[in-house]
């Protein structure tokens, strides 16, 4: 095993003997000093990824919309998308974002989500004004039966067949 040997100090070094006799840098010791080219700036990327992190979420909710819950959450997350989205599309116009595809796959899912949700809505509501007197036969019938199982069981059977027709 060869022995490590310790550095003599360069031109461009100084020796601190604070620290154990180390050689220390200089202070401009980057490639380009103390000065970033515009060129080598990072990019913003995080409005396109919060864009599609938030669609894809609130694709989830939509399709989970039996949940009570999820159905808010959904439609927050939707205009979140959509609103982030439109953010990082504008950030990549400027150049100053990398993102493109991120930022707009955000935006269609949550335009994706909001339409699906609206289109449940809509759908419900015409599913229960189209059966309207029948969900008003059930619940006279569930009151009329009371605690007695038969009875509403009956009253069940009852609004399927008058819901399927």
């Amino acid at each position: 095993m060869p022995l490590l040997r310790r550095r003599e100090p360069g031109p461009n070094m100084r020796h601190d003997p604070r620290h154990g006799g180390a050689p220390e840098m200089p202070a401009d010791h980057g490639a380009y000093g103390n000065e970033v080219p515009p060129g080598l700036l990072r990019p913003r990327n995080g409005a396109g990824r919060a864009a599609l992190i938030c669609g894809v979420l609130a694709l989830i909710c939509a399709i989970g919309f039996f949940l009570i819950i999820t159905v808010p959450v959904a439609i927050l997350l939707g205009l979140a998308a959509v609103v982030l989205g439109v953010m990082g599309r504008s950030r990549v116009r400027r150049g100053i974002a990398t993102n493109r595809g991120s930022a707009t796959f955000g935006i269609l899912t949550g335009l994706l989500s909001l339409l699906l949700l609206a289109g449940l809505a809509v759908g419900g509501v015409a599913l229960f004004n189209s059966n309207k007197t029948d969900f008003k036969n059930f619940n006279s019938c569930a009151q009329d039966a009371g605690s007695n199982q038969a009875k509403l069981q009956k009253c069940t059977a009852q609004f399927k067949d008058g819901i399927t027709k």
